[in-house]
């Protein structure tokens, strides 16, 4: 991770870190838990899953502001990034009664109404990196600006391949939020370049195993494929896998996004 990349997350976990303090020791409401009487507050943190390496990554910054400011965060996540599993886990964390809740919904229409739920029951959330169709459920949305980041990564595919040839673009799923807002993004800017053929999208569940296998097949159809665009870290995973197997390193522009 550059330096800038560091001191960016540093910030942004900063910040967040911050308005959670601020917000649980609002007196005009009632935060939930009692962690209000020492300022102990316990703050849930709960990701689209719990072993991808940006939702690590998160919570070791958040860990690291926790111990800073004398809070504590339990940070939990399902074994695989699907919003049902999500939700159990959901459920299960809000037994636990925090006093706030910093969460990565991997759905944006899914966990709208569990969220929403959780809001009524005057625990405060925040979302972080993806967020909901109903944003009245939270305070506020942390994230990157990610249509942006699918220009920037298209800019550069267009760029390295000399402005023509063929791109594809791997996603996991649509209705997460960050990943359609990169896509979109990146379809926006190829519209630029009327000499670059736009395959389209294939989604692979966040999967490298179907990612390489989907990457594999593209080249199969299409040897001549010239730059790929990966929008979060494990199918980025996937399609290096995909490029390495197919001997095509030296032949395909590769960028992934998280």
């Amino acid at each position: 991770m550059s330096r800038i990349k560091r001191m960016l997350l540093a910030l942004s976990l900063a910040v967040f870190a911050a308005f959670v303090v601020a917000a649980c020791g609002d007196d005009e409401g009632d935060s939930g838990g009692d962690g209000g009487s020492d300022g102990g507050y316990e703050i849930a943190l709960l990701t689209g899953d719990n072993h991808d390496p940006f939702f690590i990554t998160m919570n070791a910054g958040a860990q690291e502001k926790a111990e800073e400011l004398g809070v504590n965060v339990e940070w939990q996540g399902p074994a695989k990034y699907e919003p049902a599993e999500q939700i159990k886990v959901l459920n299960s964390v809000m037994q636990q009664d925090p006093d706030f809740l910093l969460t990565a919904p991997t759905d944006v229409n899914a966990l709208s109404q569990p969220l929403k739920q959780v809001s009524d029951g005057d625990t405060p959330i925040i979302t972080v990196d993806t967020d909901v169709a109903a944003t009245e459920v939270r305070l506020g949305n942390i994230t990157s600006d990610n249509e942006l980041g699918g220009k920037v990564a298209a800019e550069y595919i267009a760029e390295k391949i000399g402005g023509k040839g063929k791109v594809l673009l791997i996603n996991q799923a649509p209705g997460i939020s960050t990943l359609d807002a990169r896509q979109k993004g990146f379809e926006q800017e190829l519209k630029k370049h009327p000499d670059i053929e736009y395959l389209g999208v294939e989604y692979t569940q966040d999967d490298p195993n179907k990612t390489a296998a989907a990457v594999g097949a593209a080249l199969q159809k299409d040897p001549d494929l010239k730059g790929i665009f990966a929008v979060d870290t494990l199918t980025a995973e996937g399609v290096a896998t995909g490029i390495a197997n197919a001997n095509k390193a030296d032949q395909i522009v590769a960028v992934g996004f998280d």
